[in-house]
């Protein structure tokens, strides 16, 4: 039998990925060219946009006829494609060359928006990785990493958006060109950073370079090598959902260059991990979270960004409401007709609600002017808490009504498809019932919908055929509020000719979350859902491709829908100066207290003497001298020996046969107190109806042997006293002792979170109750 094991030898927690520049310099050569082709397309075809209506028809339409292939033959130096100066000059030759009879002039390309090529010249690069653990791992044995199959391929069909200048916006086309040009392998990994991490881990992949497009994608993009196959090949992570594979699937095979497609041949497309346990695994982390939370009096799904925004912006004028004329004058207030403005808007903040977002949008008045000169007196964030996951963020929130009752709402950030499943489940499962979802949709043609118009939802047709009804309210401000029947697709791909002609005759808007939503929710819960159109299927002039050209009205009805939504609920201003009681605070005052006598030891390593202190019954302060004797730890340590242990446990319950399932046991993990300085002892527990010896055979001893030097490692059948507290190891992930850790961490009101990097950090979870502080005062 093959023992699948790999042991992860990290020298620290930040090693940096070991590229060989030689061998890489050809490969990350034509990855630059074809970025700078895919960014001088993007700004072609953004100038022609400019150009029309100022310049010959004949002149605009040889511009937006420019394909990447003409970039492409028209040079492969460098300097030019890279350097904004040189674009107009490369554009004029590519015009007289594609159709002489215009005789276009280098003045025919003016546009005075120099900040947008400079911008873009630092977009749709190839850059050194940042925040990725590079990986050198000394492996016993390589084990396959979980790998899926590949998505079923679509029928072809003509679609109904510029497929080139989506993806050109929403990421790049360069690494698939790229792929298509050399053949190169393209692999998704589902999961967070540390999923990604570990898939490199354990197949000795190597990063060679980060793909930057133009536009911020959590999806980071790497050109990696694989010393198994020697060829390069790309990774996309970061992936929390199979609509997500399916968006960045239909992509690529979208895409052509110089005629040719993506082959699509076994194996070139890799999918590492398993959708459904992510959401597993997300819905049994934010439970916890929300479990060790107050339940939200309202829960508010897309539009974070925007939600933050009107909050600082009720929050300042909620402050200045009573203000002199000097610090009017600092905000742009000092005209007579201005002053008067703010004084209504002032009185009605005294009165009714601060949260005025039309009117301030509107005004003249610049109240990041306040930030600027009262700075450290002023909350720049009335966030209460904070999480952040793989796909996305939300923060709880306390408003004030008009009746001076503190409501906390919880707001999320926009997710794709099912990447809202997760959220879904452990909202309901959590008591939360007042559900407001904000997002973007596109509607279908013939329906008198426009861009920018916010559509109440309706109706929903999930993907199964369910038609399921929303709950109504009344936030929209577009004139006829009207009510729509939604349609699902799990992406804008999906929108071809004969899906226009099959299925969406129906629908008035189609989307790609609320289904799910509405559909795990339940028709108990109130769910009201409110759709910014983004674009109108199958418009030439209103696809989601030119959606930036019409923001600004969409952008207006965004924030009188939020004005609505406060003034609606009774909301008259957010709380900065409120002071949550922490649960466990106990334990957290002793958290603080350890804290702030080791002010150098990493979170992590404080909170294990914290545990240790209160097992021990230790509270003075002369008591804590002898905790704090244990010794120190680094967050990388901790790391290193949880995960190398999780390595022997996972790969020998992948050698097992199947339907069999080992435990492990350890006081020192399950109770928060295991110090990677110290030999903690944990019990390997066989299978039931299996002895020890027999067990051992499924061990790799030189593994095992190895593991001994940092752990008390005993190997027990089912009938040693440790089985009765056993946990499962249920995950093929090396990160499996985390989860038991973690159930500590809830218990004393704290959470794990991964950051950037892939590295575990400690989150204290805020309480349910809480004082005002001190109010912010100018002085």
């Amino acid at each position: 039998m093959r023992f699948l094991f790999v042991l992860l030898f990290i020298f620290n927690m930040g090693v940096q990925a070991f590229a060989d520049s030689s061998r890489d310099a050809a490969v990350v050569e034509s990855v630059d060219r074809l970025l700078a082709v895919d960014r001088l397309q993007f700004y072609i075809l953004n100038l022609a946009d400019f150009l029309s209506n100022k310049r010959d028809p004949s002149l605009v339409k040889t511009l937006y006829s420019i394909t990447p292939e003409d970039i492409y033959k028209a040079t492969s130096d460098a300097t030019i494609l890279n350097t904004p100066a040189h674009w107009d000059g490369l554009i004029l030759s590519i015009v007289n060359k594609k159709a002489p009879e215009v005789k276009a002039t280098a003045a025919d390309f003016k546009w005075d928006y120099n900040f947008f090529k400079n911008k873009l010249a630092t977009k749709f690069v190839a850059d050194s990785p940042k925040g990725i653990k590079g990986i050198k791992p000394l492996a016993l044995d390589f084990a396959d990493a979980p790998l899926n199959d590949t998505p079923e391929e679509r029928l072809e069909s003509k679609y109904l958006m510029d497929v080139e200048r989506y993806i050109s916006e929403k990421t790049t086309r360069a690494f698939v060109w790229d792929a298509i040009i050399n053949e190169r392998n393209i692999s998704f990994t589902i999961g967070d950073q540390r999923d990604f991490t570990e898939t490199v881990e354990r197949n000795g992949f190597e990063i060679v370079k980060e793909i930057k497009p133009m536009a911020r994608n959590y999806n980071k993009i790497y050109l990696a090598f694989n010393p198994k196959t020697q060829k390069h090949f790309y990774m996309v992570n970061l992936i929390s959902g199979a609509d997500r594979i399916l968006h960045f699937v239909d992509q690529i095979k979208a895409l052509k260059f110089d005629g040719k497609t993506f082959a699509s041949k076994k194996g070139q497309v890799s999918i590492y991990g398993d959708a459904d346990r992510f959401h597993e695994k997300q819905t049994t982390i934010l439970k916890d979270i929300f479990k060790n939370l107050p339940v939200a009096d309202k829960v508010l799904i897309g539009q974070k960004g925007a939600f933050e925004t009107a909050i600082r912006d009720a929050g300042m004028l909620d402050i200045v409401k009573t203000q002199s004329s000097e610090l009017l004058k600092t905000m742009g207030v000092d005209k007579p007709s201005q002053v008067s403005k703010f004084n209504g808007m002032a009185q009605r903040a005294m009165k009714e609600s601060s949260f005025q977002l039309d009117a301030i949008n509107n005004s003249s008045i610049k109240i990041e002017n306040v930030y600027e000169k009262y700075g450290d007196s002023i909350s720049r964030s009335y966030a209460q808490f904070t999480s952040e996951q793989a796909s996305h963020e939300f923060s709880d929130y306390l408003l004030e009504d008009s009746n001076g009752q503190i409501k906390r709402w919880r707001v999320f950030s926009a997710v794709w498809g099912d990447e809202i499943v997760p959220i879904a489940h452990a909202l309901k499962d959590t008591g939360h019932k007042d559900i407001v979802y904000i997002g973007t949709a596109g509607a279908m043609a013939n329906k008198g919908i426009k861009v920018g118009d916010v559509i109440r939802g309706g109706v929903v047709q999930t993907h199964s055929g369910k038609k399921l009804a929303f709950t109504q309210g009344h936030l929209a401000p577009t004139p006829q509020d009207r009510v729509a029947v939604v349609g699902q697709v799990h992406t804008p791909f999906e929108e071809t000719d004969a899906w226009l002609k099959k299925t969406a005759a129906g629908f008035d808007i189609v989307e790609v979350e609320t289904g799910y939503l509405r559909e795990i929710m339940g028709a108990q819960t109130k769910l009201e859902t409110y759709f910014l159109i983004s674009d109108v299927v199958g418009s030439e002039n209103e696809t989601l491709a030119h959606a930036a050209q019409s923001s600004s009205r969409r952008k207006r009805n965004q924030l009188k829908l939020l004005e609505n939504l406060f003034i609606q609920n009774g909301i008259r201003a957010p709380i900065s100066n409120y002071e949550p009681i922490p649960q466990n605070a106990r334990f957290k005052a002793l958290f603080r207290k350890l804290t702030e006598l080791s002010p150098s030891r990493d979170a992590i390593s404080v909170f294990q003497m914290a545990q240790t202190a209160m097992r021990a019954g230790y509270t003075a302060e002369s008591d804590l001298s002898v905790i704090m004797k244990q010794p120190n730890f680094k967050r990388a340590d901790f790391d290193f020996s949880m995960k190398s242990l999780g390595s022997l446990l996972t790969n020998t319950q992948q050698a097992l046969p199947r339907g069999q399932s080992l435990k492990v046991s350890s006081e020192d993990i399950m109770k928060g107190t295991f110090n990677p300085k110290v030999k903690s002892t944990v019990y390997v527990i066989a299978p039931d109806g299996m002895s020890a010896d027999q067990f051992k055979a499924y061990i790799n001893p030189t593994s095992l042997d190895f593991m001994k030097k940092y752990f008390d490692i005993r190997v027990v059948d089912a009938k040693d006293p440790a089985a009765s507290v056993g946990r499962s190891v249920w995950t093929l992930s090396s990160d499996v002792l985390f989860e038991v850790y973690r159930d500590a961490l809830t218990k004393s009101g704290f959470g794990l979170e991964i950051d950037i990097s892939g590295n575990y950090r400690l989150k204290e979870l805020a309480g349910s109750m809480g004082a005002p502080r001190c109010s912010s005062v100018f002085m």
